[in-house]
């Protein structure tokens, strides 16, 4: 496992490199979409590994950098999100739905700037930093340990996530947070062919992240429809249906969590 960790923290940092370049050279959207899924990615690696090796010291300089280039495109992201909701709501006025286009894309072009900015003070050496860190901190690991450590994690991971489910004010950005830290491992240990610990329910977790992403969206779009100044009329009518979308999902994530944590109280399956 250890090999395995050393090659995905090279793979990892090599691939977000190449879309940084990518969008420093071409600032377009899908090109900073994907540079924020190879940053994802390569600080999910990072958590991971300083979970496994906390006495390890890790490269704060370089991951201030990643940090606040993925905190950017994540709000640029979001509000992309955004405009693509609008644009799909019904009996909206085409007047109302194209203000709030306006306004997102003059945040969108602003968060954009900002990106760019940030991409000019960014280099190969923040990338060379992570992939150092972490062979250096998992190369000369038993495997076996970092084996036990990381079913370990999973399988806690999972208990917080199914207690967290059977609460009645269960606190749904924790429990996004929670279910993200766990599918991390998760698909970690497949991609590295390694076998689940027994009560992982892949299937099931994969679906919880896809509906508690639907919710931060709807989220999201409800917090921006509310912080559009000069709105109008226009703003009411949106925040009426983003309403109505966020109660939509609200009801699908409870449906969703309620099911999930009835079938947490049996023995569970681990395989997806």
């Amino acid at each position: 496992m250890n090999r395995f960790l050393v090659e995905q923290g090279g793979a990892l940092a090599s691939d977000a490199l190449t879309h940084l370049r990518k969008a420093q050279g071409s600032p377009g959207i899908r090109q900073i979409h994907a540079l924020r899924v190879a940053i994802k990615r390569m600080r999910a690696l990072v958590t991971i590994v300083h979970a496994l090796r906390p006495e390890a010291k890790r490269p704060r300089r370089a991951l201030h950098h990643w940090k606040r280039m993925f905190r950017v495109i994540g709000e640029l992201r979001e509000q992309q999100v955004c405009a693509q909701m609008v644009r799909r709501m019904r009996g909206i006025p085409a007047e109302h739905r194209q203000a709030y286009l306006r306004h997102a894309s003059e945040q969108a072009d602003r968060l954009t700037a900002e990106a760019v900015d940030l991409m000019r003070g960014m280099s190969a050496r923040d990338g060379e930093r992570i992939r150092r860190y972490v062979e250096k901190a998992v190369a000369d690991a038993d495997d076996r340990a970092l084996m036990k450590h990381l079913n370990a994690a999973l399988r806690s991971g999972w208990q917080d996530a199914r207690r967290a489910m059977r609460s009645r004010s269960c606190d749904l950005h924790a429990l996004r947070k929670q279910v993200k830290r766990v599918w991390y491992i998760l698909r970690l240990l497949e991609k590295a062919e390694r076998p689940l610990p027994k009560g992982i329910p892949a299937r099931s977790l994969g679906e919880l992240q896809r509906v508690l992403g639907e919710w931060h969206d709807a989220r999201v779009l409800v917090d921006d429809v509310g912080a559009w100044h000069g709105g109008g009329i226009a703003q009411r009518a949106l925040m009426i249906a983003a309403l109505h979308i966020q109660s939509n999902v609200q009801e699908m994530v409870e449906r969703t969590t309620e099911r999930l944590s009835s079938m947490a109280h049996g023995p569970g399956r681990s395989s997806s």
